[in-house]
């Protein structure tokens, strides 16, 4: 071998080397990126619990009553009155409430939308057939928060999977009658039972998602 094709393999093996060893070095870190955002975003599982009656997600009734521009299934309000209370201090503030508990399932802009084809009792019948109120399927998640500026709003984050059937009845009837697809999405829903706010609730509207990215505590039943 000449002097010249020993300098080049030289120079090759050294490449060879330098490309391993940066290999070796983002296959040994790579898998750190996923579990560290991971623990940051449900660090909130590791706060202390707050903690929930075990009747809480008892249905009464669907609302509101009297008869509202939206719809509702109603729950115990105690339940959630004694979670507000236990949350209040651990955030420390002194949270507004409406005195009841609920679940939206339409909410009254989304009703609005509805009721230019959709007659009010046609959107509550729909709902209705959907939602046995004798079988609870409402599960608590967590206590989310949501804030727009200053303002706060609390509130249980909840899987209900009869509430999402009863609003995908309720854009099958509302598509049949002539509704524009757009204009009712029933998929983009996000049940929870509102615990307080510090000036008013906050929806949607604001920018608030009230699901599992909202989470700051979890619950104890």
């Amino acid at each position: 071998m000449t002097f010249r094709s020993a300098k080049l393999a030289g120079a090759l093996a050294m490449s060879i080397s330098a490309i391993t060893s940066v290999a070796q070095a983002e296959g040994n870190h790579a898998p750190a990126a996923p579990a560290a955002r991971a623990t940051a975003t449900e660090g909130w599982k590791r706060e202390k619990p707050v903690p929930m009656e075990s009747n809480a997600f008892k249905y009464l009734s669907f609302g509101p009553n009297p008869v509202g521009d939206y719809v509702s299934v109603e729950f115990l309000f105690a339940p959630f009155e004694a979670a507000r209370l236990q949350l209040e201090p651990r955030v420390g503030l002194q949270l507004k409430n409406r005195g009841e508990a609920h679940v939206t399932v339409i909410s009254p802009p989304e009703f609005k939308v509805l009721s230019k084809v959709l007659a009010p009792k046609e959107i509550r019948s729909a709902v209705q057939s959907e939602i046995d109120l004798g079988k609870v399927d409402a599960r608590p998640l967590c206590v989310g928060e949501g804030t727009s500026g200053s303002d706060q709003t609390w509130f249980v984050v909840i899987e209900m999977p009869s509430a999402g059937r009863a609003r995908r009845a309720v854009e099958s009837l509302f598509l049949k009658k002539g509704g524009e697809k757009p204009a009712f999405k029933a998929d983009e829903f996000y049940p929870h039972v509102t615990l307080g706010f510090t000036k008013r609730d906050l929806h949607l509207q604001d920018g608030v998602v009230k699901n599992v990215t909202s989470c700051k505590y979890p619950i104890r039943r």
